[in-house]
């Protein structure tokens, strides 16, 4: 396990080992009796069974001897390794208790990790010093430096002896082919019944018995999950829980109950504050029960494989009980408020509470450890739901609390949960149906993963009340306007991630791979939806795509998660489509009308320019670098889907900075100044990537798979921080209007400029095939930007109202 830290061997109880010893060794010595006995009756078997029968059961008596006394020598070599291991772990735990308690005692600091400081006490004797306090200071920093060096050697004794003591158990049993045992650990052994602590805990939060409430939580199997599986969940991947702890998890939460699980939430916050001795174990606790719920909910989570490679014992949403997924699916939003309405507000309030208590709850689990996919579905919707509610977009809603409950309610009784408390929840609800790849995928196209058949709007199986209309199919729309539309706090950032994570797997095999590319080409129909005839969909009197777009200019962090889409994938923006966006042949394409306004979307954020920015000058780099060494396979195509890439990006990154200073996004600073910084900065970041780029890779293009794995070394060499980071200085100059010629004479003059470069830098192509490719790209180039950049609010405004289009025939 590498070095602990000094919480978690405290919390180590090697005596599980010498149980776990005792348990083989009475296995090992019943099967020897068993052998034996078996042994003495073959041996009598030549006198009453002869013939080829006979010697065919000898003959298969001793193959399964040979197998069972391999099992017997392996189950007490595993029992010896226990017992020395738990001897060293002990004698390892006691020294490193000890050197903290020394340290301690000398009023000396210690930190989780054995970081050793001077106390508080130490830091006021040292003010009162006088001419002494830097011979003070420099002996107390000399002592706290032998202690730590003394605590974290310590440190390293015990994931030592931890490590030696796995390894000698794990080579007791490496011989074995059919089964594998694998030692206990420590912590995470389950001694207790599920059903009977649920009860027992209810009861004891019932009765604020403290005592009994932390005896309970010490029975929890903690560490449900190790890192390599959540890592292994993150990439697709199935994996495996001892049957014993999903069977106590769910039997726990069946007899807790939702009300009782609320409770412990509140008790477990209470114990996790700073200065509260018990405050590690309350997080740790608190990750248990989150990342056991979600345990129970994943469908890639179970106990084991069948013979056919099967998952045993799947996780599902349905084991979560009745009452905790009536919680999740019940969405405000979705009520009848006539018959919630006689509830009362006491009854709303509660429910409201409730659910953010609950987020709370889930948002403590393990990084990167993930709800199952109806669960994270849920989840989702709960947060777009939240969301709606803070907006107001239910009349209803707004009806009876403002005209019929608040004159009947004290002063300030909807003020709890506050603003601050749902912006918390319905964040943390996104976060975590995020955090399901699946889940995302549903949540933005309304299909089931699985079967790609339409989502039903009631996932709850039953749990939800009559008050619930749940009826139909799912729609994404209203869940991304109720999400997109809503200016979060993080401007945007946690509900990016149910886009940013498609573009990294587009190029995928695989089923990851197939939703990526799903869920990339119907992005359209969320973002910027349209009918047959290409008229964008209106929400009231704006168009959908307005809307995202107003969204996205108050959520930068949503636009520069789709950039993080859209750049890995050029290869989808190659060229003229007129179909509708769609997978062919395992490659995604978009429509070019849909390219177009996803690019403006994502070209609303400053790192979401610099990102489109980035990968087009590495696309450009590529293809250059292709044409000037002879390799070209297309002279006419490749230097027209070059040049409709470049005009693609310039113009869309153009007229969102325009759009931008129509409509005084941003306190009335230009943002047209900034188009050339980011250029710059984009140059200087692809020209560093491209260094290491090799000639082999380069050969692929035209296509994706360079780019895709360029972008992948951007976050590999640490250049998405510097992309993330970068906030270029607004310039407060008077915003003009980008003008075609202008634009034009750009862009062929830096083609002009990188062809020739490249050429002189080791091409060789004459001037004249130079020139050629100059000419052809500048016809191409000059003639979408001519068609897509708007020169005037009233083309900036028709584009994101659907009246400026690509005209006919342009390429």
């Amino acid at each position: 396990m590498g070095t602990p830290t000094i919480p978690q061997v405290k919390a180590w109880d090697p005596g599980v080992l010498n149980t776990q010893a005792g348990e083989w060794d009475q296995k090992a010595q019943t099967l020897g009796d068993t052998l034996d006995a078996a042994a003495r009756s073959v041996d009598g078997s030549y006198h009453y069974w002869i013939g080829n029968a006979g010697d065919a059961m000898r003959d298969r008596h001793d193959e399964i001897h040979g197998d069972a006394t391999t099992v017997k020598t392996a189950l007490e070599n595993g029992a010896t390794a226990a017992r020395n291991g738990a001897k060293a772990i002990d004698a390892a735990k006691t020294v490193l208790l000890s050197k903290v308690s020394d340290a301690e005692g000398s009023s000396f600091t210690v930190s989780d990790t054995g970081e050793v400081k001077a106390s508080t006490g130490w830091q006021q004797i040292l003010q009162y010093a006088g001419d002494n306090k830097a011979t003070l200071q420099a002996s107390l920093e000399h002592r706290a430096e032998e202690y730590q060096k003394a605590i974290q050697a310590a440190l390293t004794d015990c994931g030592t002896a931890d490590d030696d003591a796995m390894t000698a158990v794990n080579n007791a049993f490496a011989n074995l082919t059919t089964t594998q045992t694998t030692p206990p650990d420590p912590k995470d052994k389950v001694d207790h019944a599920g059903d009977q602590d649920g009860t027992d805990l209810a009861n004891a939060l019932k009765n604020h018995d403290q005592a009994k409430i932390d005896e309970i939580l010490s029975h929890m199997p903690q560490n449900v999950l190790s890192p390599a599986d959540i890592q292994d969940l993150d990439d697709g991947r199935e994996v495996v829980v001892p049957a014993d702890v999903q069977d106590y998890y769910k039997k726990f939460y069946n007899n807790l109950g939702k009300d009782g699980l609320i409770s412990l939430g509140d008790y477990l916050d209470s114990q996790n504050q700073p200065g509260n001795p018990n405050a590690d174990t309350a997080a740790k606790e608190q990750t248990a029960i989150s990342d056991s719920i979600m345990m129970l909910s994943n469908e890639k989570i179970g106990t084991g494989f069948d013979s056919n490679g099967n998952l045993k014992s799947p996780g599902d949403y349905t084991q979560l009980p009745t009452d905790i997924r009536k919680l999740v699916s019940e969405r405000l939003d979705d009520a009848d408020w006539g018959k919630m309405a006689g509830d009362g507000p006491f009854v709303f309030q509660n429910r409201l509470s409730d659910e953010v208590k609950f987020a709370n709850i889930m948002s403590h689990g393990d990084k990167g450890m993930q709800p199952g996919t109806t669960f994270g579905t849920e989840l989702g919707r709960q947060g777009a739901s939240l969301a709606a509610f803070m907006d107001g977009k239910d009349e209803h809603m707004n009806q009876w609390i403002n005209q019929y409950w608040k004159p009947i309610t004290p002063e300030g009784f909807f003020n709890q949960p506050d603003s601050n408390a749902l912006e918390t929840a319905a964040n943390q609800y996104v976060g975590l149906a995020a955090a399901n790849h699946q889940s995302a995928y549903q949540l933005l196209t309304g299909l089931d993963c699985h079967t790609g058949s339409k989502l039903p709007e009631d996932l709850s199986f039953g749990a939800v009340g009559d008050a619930f209309k749940h009826s139909g199919d799912y729609d994404p729309l209203k869940f991304t306007s109720e999400t997109i539309q809503h200016e979060w706090d993080d401007k945007g950032k946690t509900a990016a991630g149910l886009v940013d994570w498609i573009g990294e797997h587009t190029h995928d095999q695989g089923q990851l791979g197939d939703l990526s590319r799903s869920a990339y080409t119907k992005l359209p129909d969320v973002l910027a939806p349209h009918d047959s005839t290409g008229k964008l969909l209106t929400q009231g009197d704006d168009s959908v795509f307005k809307l995202n777009t107003d969204a996205f200019i108050k959520n930068p962090e949503l636009a520069t998660g789709l950039a993080k889409t859209l750049a890995p994938n050029i290869d989808s923006l190659v060229g003229y489509n007129p179909n509708a966006s769609g997978v062919e042949n395992g490659v995604a394409h978009l429509a070019t009308t849909d390219a177009e306004r996803l690019l403006f979307l994502s070209a609303q954020s400053d790192q979401g320019k610099i990102y489109l920015e980035t990968s087009r000058q590495l696309y450009d780099h590529a293809v250059i670098d292709q044409i000037v060494q002879g390799q070209d396979p297309s002279k006419i195509d490749t230097t027209r889907a070059l040049a409709g890439v470049d005009a693609r990006i310039d113009t869309a990154i153009l007229n969102a900075a325009t759009y931008q200073d129509v409509h005084n996004k941003m306190e009335g600073l230009t943002h047209q100044q900034e188009v050339q910084d980011t250029k710059q900065k984009a140059a200087d970041i692809a020209k560093e990537v491209f260094k290491g780029i090799t000639k082999e890779a380069v050969d692929k293009i035209p296509g994706g798979d360079i780019v895709h794995g360029v972008v992948e070394k951007m976050r590999d060499d640490s250049w998405d921080s510097a992309i993330e980071e970068w906030n270029p200085k607004p310039n407060a100059v008077i915003a003009q209007f980008p003008q075609a010629e202008n634009v034009q004479a750009t862009g062929d003059f830096d083609f002009d400029h990188r062809i020739t470069d490249a050429n002189a830098s080791g091409g060789n192509q004459n001037q004249d095939q130079v020139d050629g490719y100059k000419d052809r790209y500048g016809t191409a180039y000059n003639e979408l930007v001519k068609n897509l950049l708007a020169e005037n609010p009233d083309q900036i405004n028709a584009l994101v109202d659907g009246g400026y289009k690509l005209q006919a025939g342009s390429k």
